[in-house]
């Protein structure tokens, strides 16, 4: 290996470490701004009081523990309820992702309107790992385990 080469690689390493953290950087940045609209938002649905959410960058999910409802909100398209009936699968963990020969894991929080869908139809990210288990919780509880997706792999480039 040539030392050019040996260059290039810590360059790679650099700018994958780079945009790895400044995203989660930008995450906690912006997403403080969009927690407190999210919150609003879902202080404005009926019969919906939010005691757990979590944000990340424009989209969040929140739950009202005595409810036992869950809420999402994104920045487009505002705050809805979601109807237990309307999620076959859910997901509170790490998403695989394959790119052509490389595979990064994101901690993710996804609902999916079928179960067998493959892609979601609310997905939040996560900054804190340990907010996955946190929300697996809350969603076994309000759409129970048997809906739970144990494994979230997505391929792109196939």
């Amino acid at each position: 290996m040539t030392t050019l080469e040996v260059i290039v690689y810590v360059v790679v390493a650099l700018v994958g470490l780079a945009i790895f953290f400044g995203t989660k950087f930008l995450a906690r940045k912006f997403g403080a701004g969009n927690r407190t609209t999210a919150e609003a938002a879902f202080d404005e649905l009926p019969d919906f009081d939010v005691q757990a959410t979590l944000v990340y960058l424009g989209s969040a999910i929140g739950y009202d523990v005595e409810r036992n409802k869950v809420a999402i909100w994104e920045k487009v398209g505002g705050a809805r309820l979601v109807d237990p009936a309307g999620v076959g699968a859910w997901h509170s963990g790490l998403l695989l992702t394959a790119v052509l020969t490389r595979t990064t894991a994101t901690p993710m929080v996804q609902l999916f309107a079928g179960p067998n869908d493959e892609k979601p139809f609310f997905k939040v990210g996560v900054v804190d790992e340990s907010d996955c288990d946190t929300w697996r919780e809350i969603l076994a509880t309000a759409f129970g385990t048997g809906r739970e997706r144990e494994a979230a792999i997505s391929v792109l480039g196939a």
